[in-house]
């Protein structure tokens, strides 16, 4: 989370710095209170999280509450950034989709159990399916979204593929 705070205080909260703060972060760290519950093989999970809920964050601000603003005339926005209900409810639907898969996603990095690959077939074009998105940072959820699938789909081959102890006498 101190990632997201030097992202907005220091770099003007810009979506794509999110992840270049958070692994140098993880890496600056050595905090073993702070996450202590968490192992050696499940320790990516801050940073998973930290860069999909300041997106969703950023996406929410975009969308809804900027434009609740402007319409009581606290904020100014220009001709060109007047948008239509069209664009916010497809934005929106996007955005919820991006939700589901990356609730999945967060369950599988926090217990890094083994789960079906069904699911993660049909989670899979989800995340495409943002890359139509008018927002940048509903794109990059959606990217975000797509590497973890295909981390999970990797962790499951190398899982599967290791050869089982076989203990001989």
């Amino acid at each position: 989370m101190c990632a997201v705070v030097l992202n907005i205080e220091y770099l003007g909260g810009s979506t794509t710095c999110i992840f270049f703060l958070a692994p140098l972060l993880l890496l600056l760290t050595r905090d073993r209170y702070l996450f202590s519950e968490l192992e050696e093989k499940n320790r990516y999970f801050p940073i998973l999280a930290a860069c999909s809920l300041f997106l969703s964050a950023v996406s929410i601000n975009t969308l809804w509450l900027q434009r609740s603003l402007a319409s009581l005339g606290l904020v100014s926005w220009s001709s060109s950034e007047q948008v239509g209900w069209a664009f916010l409810v497809r934005n929106t639907i996007f955005l919820l989709l991006e939700c589901l898969v990356h609730w999945h996603v967060y369950n599988y990095y926090r217990t890094f159990a083994r789960q079906s690959q069904f699911k993660w077939l049909l989670l899979l074009p989800l995340n495409l399916f943002a890359l139509f998105s008018d927002l940048t940072s509903i794109q990059l959820l959606g990217l975000l979204g797509a590497g973890a699938s295909v981390l999970q789909f990797w962790y499951w081959y190398q899982s599967s593929s290791e050869p089982k102890n076989r203990n001989t006498i």
